[in-house]
């Protein structure tokens, strides 16, 4: 897998080449990132959206949100991302949200049971750290 790193003055930008995903990472407030994410999550492109997420998981730190509304198709590996996104954050102390309408990422949470441990939001404005 060939990764080719974007950067702009506001935000980083990353693609996964051959595979269809684009991640976006932007800090909406001093106490939240959000991490963006447009196209598919699969075996091939799961972990490169976990470095992001890893990457904002700091103790104390700003609270973090994945964006996932533009995602077309959702893995199980995407389940795992998550999975461990949520765990991360929780051990560092911060809270971690999703944010997706009715597609994919939401079919695959409530399919699976996850919506019990994912903070699930269907709009920006209803995560608890974007104000």
């Amino acid at each position: 897998m060939n990764t080719s790193p974007r950067t702009s003055p506001s935000s980083r930008r990353l693609t996964v080449e051959r595979v269809p995903l684009v991640i976006t990472t932007r800090s909406t407030s001093p106490r939240t990132v959000v991490i963006t994410a447009v196209g598919e999550v699969d075996m091939a492109s799961a972990p490169v959206l976990w470095k992001c997420l890893h990457e904002e998981i700091r103790p104390r730190g700003p609270d973090l949100v994945a964006d996932l509304s533009e995602i077309s198709f959702f893995s199980a590996a995407g389940l795992t991302t998550l999975a461990k996104a949520r765990s991360g954050a929780a051990a560092a102390g911060i809270r971690f949200s999703v944010v997706a309408g009715p597609g994919a990422v939401s079919a695959m949470l409530r399919t699976t049971g996850m919506l019990s441990v994912i903070d699930l939001r269907t709009e920006h404005r209803d995560v608890p750290t974007w104000n």
